[in-house]
């Protein structure tokens, strides 16, 4: 199966956008002037810096990334693959589950030191917020337990099983949102397959369904959790892959381009360009465009396939979902040792410089010894039974 390089390069990209953009809130910054006040920046550098950091605030946008990547690669392995159900959605669950539970058991084993660098730090933001969600999974730490289990977290309204999504470990609820679109995906693959005109129908049921939800007063989600909420990314990725099929059959899938760009359009902005750049840069990986430019090449080499930045994007759902417990371990270990009162944001900002080596480590270790064994299993299971 066709592995491409570039969309490893971007899971890196965006799993350290996330990274640093919960790194910025812990020590207090949730906007770009909160960094140049914490920093007395002024001048036109303090300009650059608003900027540059009111991006990386925006880790929603990477999260949106994410979910459109997904709507690729799951179509791309249903294209490919071909198998059925029951063994496509076991794989599917042992891609997600060991390494989530992992790391729920990581972050419940360093929970205090979480609720010291989290909630009681002075300038930490939404504390009211962390300690009604902590309070909630203790109150009910089964049921939240054993929905993350058979990840069916996200699906789970606030009036239901408040705080469902993101108790253990708030990135989790996105994972919860990957398996149900995983359920859904090969219907809907097969179903746009069918006819070109498929596509546009689900583009406006999906449209339509969107606004519904959103605007509904009943059911809330939090981070926007259920499937419903966000298909359109999805399908985003599901169209950009059937394009490249069409491409390959030396047709020219103007009409799917034209929908991609719609449904860019009237999503977020910054996700809708940041995909589109990688899509193209895709298409030249493919072999449907060609790049004279030397000097384009040469940073193509450095920053998308260079063996680093795809080693980093490799370990990327590890350090999505690592990320928080660390900087708990190490904020909080810090806290612990010298006392509240005692912890500056300076400190802070130093200790997460520190973390970064220690996550991507750790990400490594994961990867290799609790993503991919059960991946390898699973292969060898399926591969037997078939």
């Amino acid at each position: 199966m066709q592995t491409f390089h570039s969309l490893e390069s971007l899971r890196a990209y965006m799993a350290w956008w996330v990274v640093i953009g919960h790194g910025l809130y812990l020590f207090g910054v949730v906007t770009g002037a909160d960094f140049n006040s914490i920093f007395n920046l002024t001048g036109p550098f303090a300009t650059l810096s608003e900027n540059v950091v009111t991006i990386l605030l925006q880790g929603g946008s990477a999260v949106k990334v994410f979910i459109i990547l997904s709507g690729f690669v799951i179509c791309h392995l249903i294209t490919v693959k071909q198998e059925n159900f029951k063994f496509y959605i076991l794989r599917r669950y042992f891609r997600l589950a060991p390494t989530l539970l992992v790391c729920i058991a990581i972050a419940m084993a360093v929970e205090p030191l979480y609720v010291l660098s989290y909630v009681d730090l002075g300038f930490i933001n939404d504390s009211t917020m962390r300690i009604a969600r902590l309070s909630e999974q203790s109150a009910n730490f089964w049921l939240h337990l054993l929905s993350h289990i058979g990840l069916v977290h996200s699906i789970i309204p606030q009036e239901i099983l408040p705080y469902a999504p993101g108790t253990f470990l708030a990135p989790a609820w996105s994972i919860g949102l990957e398996w149900q679109f995983y359920l859904l995906a090969p219907f809907l693959v097969a179903y746009i397959g069918k006819a070109q005109k498929n596509m546009f129908i689900i583009a406006i049921l999906f449209l339509v369904i969107t606004l519904v939800i959103w605007r509904q007063p009943f059911l809330e989600w939090k981070h926007g959790s259920f499937f419903f909420q966000v298909p359109l990314y999805f399908l985003v990725g599901i169209l950009s892959r059937i394009s490249l099929t069409k491409m390959q059959e030396k047709k020219m899938p103007v009409d799917i381009l034209l929908l991609i760009s719609f449904l860019s359009l009237i999503q977020s902005t910054l996700s809708s360009l940041i995909w589109l750049l990688f899509f193209g840069i895709t298409c030249y990986e493919a072999g449907f465009i060609k790049i004279e430019s030397k000097i384009t090449l040469k940073v193509l080499n450095i920053f998308v396939f260079s063996r680093f930045i795809k080693s980093l994007g490799r370990c990327s759902y590890s350090t999505y979902l690592v990320h928080i417990p660390v900087f708990s371990l190490l904020v909080g270990g810090y806290t612990y040792l010298v006392g509240v009162n005692n912890v500056s944001q300076f400190d802070v900002v130093i200790i997460l410089l520190f973390s970064v080596p220690v996550i991507f480590f750790l990400s490594s270790f994961l990867f290799r010894y609790v993503e991919m064994p059960p991946m390898k299993f699973i292969k060898s299971y399926i591969k037997s039974r078939s």
